[in-house]
């Protein structure tokens, strides 16, 4: 009998939260989040309650698409374990980059490579990847690829992805840098020599200076990356030289277009 009611009175504060939350939804975004966060900072001025609650945000989103995608349902206890994960995780890495990364303001490079390509250079590396881009202003999404190749030319994996509401290709180039790295650690690779058509790229992370705010924190997380690697190294590569990745991530856009667009 207790257990009943108290399932009554659970699911009765869920729906006056949501008649609450339906309330907030409906005036301007930037008016609810300036008012959520004013009521959080007026709780705990550290602000870490501010960050607890983005990171909830963030799991609620990764678990609403593990149902879209997957049809997988989370607990609430799960979602909430994700959470304190992701902040626990976040708390560490920064710790950790304090402690360790170069600070954008600075002239000195973080890692010691070359600028420009020699061929004869790439013998010293295992596996070369090469990484591009594909952006959908209209659709509001990107992909990124990589292939895998050893000194050989032969073949070694390959892999593409998808990012929604980013299609700025200044900030994808990066991005397709650092999923190329992360997926080569996965492979256990670390001994890498990767190469993509942006100069901006290979230039930024050679020379331990961001381009811009905008790809600044992508630049630090390329950065601390290089450091799970024996040898690494950033080169830039003629658009034609490049032509795998281009295809593959070309591929990947256009299924994802398909897919989310099944009329079309």
């Amino acid at each position: 009998m207790r257990t009943t009611v108290r399932k009554r009175n659970m699911i009765e504060d869920a729906r006056q939260d949501g008649a609450m939350l339906s309330k907030l939804l409906e005036s301007h975004f930037s008016h609810t989040w300036t008012s959520i966060t004013e009521d959080l900072t007026f709780l705990d001025n550290s602000l870490r309650s501010t960050a607890i609650f983005c990171f909830v945000l963030w799991a609620l989103w990764k678990a609403r698409n593990e149902v879209i995608f997957n049809d997988n349902w989370a607990s609430v206890v799960k979602v909430v374990d994700k959470a304190i994960s992701f902040s626990q995780e976040f708390e560490a890495v920064s710790e950790k980059m304090e402690e360790t990364s170069p600070s954008l303001d600075t002239q000195d490079c973080p890692i010691d490579v070359p600028s420009q390509v020699n061929l004869d250079d790439a013998s010293r590396f295992h596996i070369i990847i090469q990484y591009d881009v594909g952006t959908s202003a209209q659709h509001k999404f990107s992909s990124v690829a990589g292939v895998a190749k050893d000194s050989s030319d032969k073949i070694m994996g390959q892999f593409s992805a998808i990012f929604r509401i980013i299609w700025d290709p200044g900030i994808m180039e990066f991005l397709a840098l650092r999923e190329a790295m992360i997926w080569s650690l996965k492979n256990n690779w670390k001994s890498v020599r990767f190469e993509g058509d942006a100069i901006l790229v290979s230039h930024s992370i050679n020379s331990g200076i961001s381009s811009s705010i905008d790809n600044g924190n992508i630049c630090q997380d390329i950065w601390q990356l290089t450091k799970s690697f024996d040898i690494s190294s950033f080169y830039h590569i003629s658009r034609t030289t490049n032509t795998k990745a281009h295809n593959l991530a070309q591929v990947a856009k256009a299924r994802f277009v398909n897919w989310a667009n099944p009329a079309l």
